[in-house]
């Protein structure tokens, strides 16, 4: 299985680092379109938009990003702890049914328009009824 991911030293530098599937990242020679995101690329991976909302109970929140994108972009979501605690926050990955029953849905997946995506939250458990605050980055990704 190759690597797919580097976060720190790489090639001289500090990086995060993420390539396509099957391919590996920490390969120098790595060509550009295996390679779908590196912090060195002066436009890939600039915050387009970021914000905060919170959620309870289950209900879903819409994000629409400004712009025609050429690929989908990269999306960044946390969530705060139990009961709100705002001292404890949760990564959320694209569907994080079983550990946190919160999910992101892109446009495609629902009809929210061309340009957005969807956060959507259950009030099973672990997560439950109480709200949530959630923060999240939307980030320009040119090499899709």
């Amino acid at each position: 299985m190759a690597n797919r991911i580097v976060l720190g030293a790489f090639d001289g530098t500090f990086v995060l680092r993420a390539s396509r599937p099957g391919y590996d990242v920490l390969d120098p020679a790595l060509l550009p379109e295996h390679v779908s995101f590196d912090s060195r690329w002066q436009e890939a991976g600039n915050i387009v938009q970021r914000g905060t909302f919170k959620l309870s109970g289950s209900s879903t929140f819409n994000i629409t990003y400004p712009g025609a994108v050429t690929a989908p972009p990269l999306v960044m979501v946390t969530m705060s702890g139990e009961n709100n605690n705002l001292d404890q926050w949760w990564n959320i990955t694209v569907n994080d049914e079983q550990n946190w029953r919160v999910r992101i849905y892109f446009a495609s997946a629902v009809a929210i328009g061309s340009e957005g995506i969807q956060i959507s939250k259950s009030n099973a458990n672990p997560v439950g009824n109480g709200e949530r605050t959630f923060f999240y980055s939307v980030m320009r990704n040119l090499y899709g």
